[in-house]
């Protein structure tokens, strides 16, 4: 999943889904998030944004813990959130997640 925090209410509701995320004017937050995980382990991090026409792409890593691997047995929700100045993402109207293969995972308005 990915969320776009454009506005004082979407960027809000990113640092309620995110602790400790600021949810200040100016920026543009992009949260993606790797969807509920059984275990520990998982990781997501965003490696980079392109832009394109229209679009932002969002390039993200996603790591899975090892074969035979200790992990923590809880429920993990892996998120990675970046800001980028409102300027950069100025006319974009959707934000496409990616990894590392090009692969889409998630895609959302900006708006």
């Amino acid at each position: 999943m990915i969320l776009v925090g454009t506005t004082d209410a979407s960027r809000a509701a990113i640092a309620r889904l995110v602790p400790n995320v600021p949810a200040s004017g100016g920026r543009v937050v992009i949260a993606a998030f790797q969807g509920q995980q059984s275990t520990g382990g998982y990781t997501i991090h965003i490696a980079a944004i392109e832009r394109r026409a229209d679009q932002l792409v969002v390039r993200a890593t996603f790591a899975t813990p090892g074969r035979g691997g200790f992990v923590t047995q809880v429920l993990t929700s892996p998120a990675h959130v970046v800001s980028i100045d409102v300027a950069d993402a100025s006319g974009a109207r959707e934000v496409i997640l990616v990894d590392d293969a090009g692969v889409e995972h998630a895609r959302a308005s900006t708006t």
